[in-house]
């Protein structure tokens, strides 16, 4: 009877084992290393990409700024003439004609449209964590932050306008007012024949007080622009300064 003798295979040594678990571990510690590395690099290139587009949008509000910085004064000259007329005025002959023609001309919505594009980008996708620079974070909120404090005084500024025009309507009658076009910025104009609803040296007191009123916080506003316009053109400067975005 043939007997078959087993080959025995040689038992691996423990430091065998601790090799082989070692590789394991350097290949999944690499790998873990190489995508983290990878997912810093998108997030660096998703943060300049956020930079470029606010510096845009930065762009575009200091023009605004100007803008209705300008609209804003044009409108305090015309108030300052509207309170003086009535005022210190006699309200009759060519000087109804004028007041009329301010009435009008005072009532222009005064709000400079902020560019949120970028910013809601960021704060709806929790994206201001990729902002690695403390300073730019600090200054984009705090630039937020005046921007929100505008609205605030242009909403008054509003609140204001109807104040002006619940008394304007007990003054003035629409039926001496036409407008030549239907264009947004078009003046209506002034029949040379108008005439007040009311005469009352009292109603007139009291609409001089609403437009000043109106007028103050116009003034408010203009400073207010000042401010946001160069808060946007230091914010622009540090980004590119931190962040290499080139001007255009």
């Amino acid at each position: 009877m043939e007997v078959h003798t087993h080959a025995h295979t040689e038992r691996k040594k423990w430091t065998h084992f601790l090799w082989e678990f070692i590789m394991l571990f350097l290949a999944v510690f690499c790998g873990t290393l190489a995508e983290n590395q990878r997912e810093h690099m998108i997030e660096k290139r998703r943060e300049k990409e956020y930079m470029e587009s606010l510096v845009k949008d930065l762009q575009s509000d200091t023009a605004a700024c100007k803008t209705y910085i300008r609209l804003a004064e044009q409108q305090s000259g015309l108030q300052d003439s509207l309170i003086h007329l009535v005022n210190f005025g006699k309200l009759e002959g060519d000087n109804v004609l004028k007041l009329y023609q301010l009435s009008y001309a005072t009532t222009r919505i005064i709000r400079a449209p902020f560019e949120n594009r970028t910013a809601v980008q960021l704060k709806n996708s929790g994206s201001m964590r990729l902002i690695s620079d403390a300073d730019v974070a600090d200054s984009i909120r705090a630039y937020w932050a005046m921007q929100e404090t505008a609205d605030r005084i242009s909403d008054r500024i509003e609140n204001a306008g109807s104040e002006v025009r619940n008394i304007a309507i007990l003054i003035f009658h629409n039926k001496y007012a036409s407008l030549p076009d239907l264009s947004i910025s078009a003046e209506p104009v002034i029949s040379p024949d108008a005439r007040f609803i009311q005469n009352d040296p009292v109603l007139f007191a009291e609409y001089s007080n609403r437009v000043f009123t109106k007028r103050r916080i116009i003034y408010n506003y203009i400073v207010y622009l000042y401010r946001i316009h160069d808060a946007a053109t230091d914010l622009m400067k540090l980004i590119r300064e931190e962040y290499r975005v080139k001007e255009k």
